[in-house]
């Protein structure tokens, strides 16, 4: 599954496309198959390493990393704006995207913490092979309930001054060596 858009709100971080591209490949490899979490995918730690829970503050810390390099960059780029106005306005709004990014990266490591609580603490280790993904995207036999991935699905929604439409196109691209249906999603 590809994310593409077309057209992107110019207030939308680097940090979020990658964000957006990592959420994309992730929904390749889970939804597209439909084995999220299957039973015995985790490799049996044979002691209580706490992997998830591990994890879980690495990729926080590695959130935190992130919006501090933009943080500085939107910074880097505000202290070249000439007017004092546009100066300060530019300042004002990248302190608001680092809050903003700090408060995700927040929620991001409360539902890992979450999903370690439910899942247990055990390393997540899934045999991979590209023969066991679906290659049918008209009619999957595996198809998620909750998030129906077959070509020609179109969802549109509206909310936060925001219009998204989301299509499954007849479109597919190869990823570690798995067939991908390509999807587009236009904020």
């Amino acid at each position: 599954m590809v994310l593409g858009n077309s057209r992107q709100p110019r207030a939308v971080s680097m940090a979020s496309n990658r964000a957006i591209y990592s959420i994309a490949l992730i929904a390749c490899l889970v939804f597209v198959t439909g084995m999220l979490l299957v039973p015995g995918a985790a490799v049996a730690s044979g002691q209580n390493g706490k992997f998830c829970s591990r994890t879980a503050t690495m990729a926080f810390s590695a959130c935190g990393s992130e919006i501090r390099d933009d943080y500085a960059i939107a910074m880097a780029i505000c202290l070249n704006v000439s007017d004092d106005d546009d100066r300060e306005e530019c300042t004002s709004d990248a302190k608001e995207e680092y809050q903003e990014a700090t408060a995700r990266c927040r929620v991001q490591l409360d539902g890992r913490r979450d999903l370690c609580e439910a899942i247990g603490e055990d390393r997540y280790d899934p045999d991979f092979d590209p023969a066991l993904f679906d290659t049918n995207f008209t009619n999957p036999p595996h198809l998620n309930s909750h998030y129906p991935v077959r070509i020609g699905n179109h969802w549109e929604f509206e909310g936060a001054g925001e219009h998204i439409v989301v299509e499954v196109l007849n479109e597919t691209k190869l990823i570690e060596g798995v067939t991908c249906v390509v999807v587009n999603d236009v904020v």
